[in-house]
């Protein structure tokens, strides 16, 4: 059986999400309770994931959970390479908030791209039907989060580039990493209807908005 047979309504769930994340808000706020809330940031993304793949609508799932797999894959690689190499985005490393590192680079960093991809397709495909402008404008939104994303990650320990400074070249391979995850969620058919995306990926964003000014006061 469906594993939402045995969670709440999404309706339910969806307050659920908000109260999460108001928590989550407040605990790196808080100076006493922030190193705990940063150590509990991976469990946080897959909690993240596994509410979206529970509520996912995809009638084929063995197809859509191997499309997933590689998303989470390519995304990994990339960073692997990226960080190792500094050739791909500039030179960074990453810190403790992303949990444990395999190659110098957290396992965690591959479910960030699945659900910025599953996010980012959902947002739009209700949009257009021109599968050309899903890809492109999907992209341009993970794009778009990750400039967000940049202005958080060092408040909260999840990565860093060399002297503070984040290069062009970092949010133009994203786009391009962006762009090839979107095809592959084309190429396998995958649908992102689902009644949490929005929820789940509007939380996300109002809570790095919110970390990022309390933070920076810091």
């Amino acid at each position: 059986m469906n594993a939402a047979n045995y969670l709440p309504e999404a309706k339910e769930l969806k307050k659920f999400i908000l109260i999460f994340y108001t928590i989550a808000c407040i605990g790196f706020a808080v100076p006493l309770t922030r190193e705990l809330f940063i150590w509990l940031t991976p469990l946080a993304l897959l909690l993240n994931v596994f509410l979206l793949l529970t509520f996912d609508q995809n009638k084929n799932k063995p197809i859509a959970y191997i499309a997933f797999l590689i998303c989470f894959l390519v995304g990994f690689v990339v960073e692997v390479i990226g960080v190792n190499t500094g050739s791909l985005f500039g030179n960074y490393r990453y810190f403790e908030g992303l949990g444990f590192q395999l190659i110098n680079t957290p396992l965690i960093i591959g479910v960030n791209w699945l659900l910025l991809v599953y996010f980012s397709r959902n947002l739009i495909e209700k949009f257009t039907r021109s599968v050309f402008l899903q890809i492109v404008a999907s992209s341009l939104i993970m794009v778009v989060y990750d400039v967000l994303l940049e202005q958080v990650a060092p408040l909260v320990r999840f990565w860093q580039f060399e002297n503070g400074e984040v290069p062009l070249k970092n949010y133009f391979t994203w786009f391009i990493v962006a762009i090839l995850l979107q095809v592959i969620v084309t190429l396998f058919k995958l649908k992102t209807e689902n009644k949490l995306a929005k929820t789940l990926f509007a939380a996300q964003i109002i809570f790095f908005v919110c970390l990022f000014l309390i933070l920076r006061q810091w």
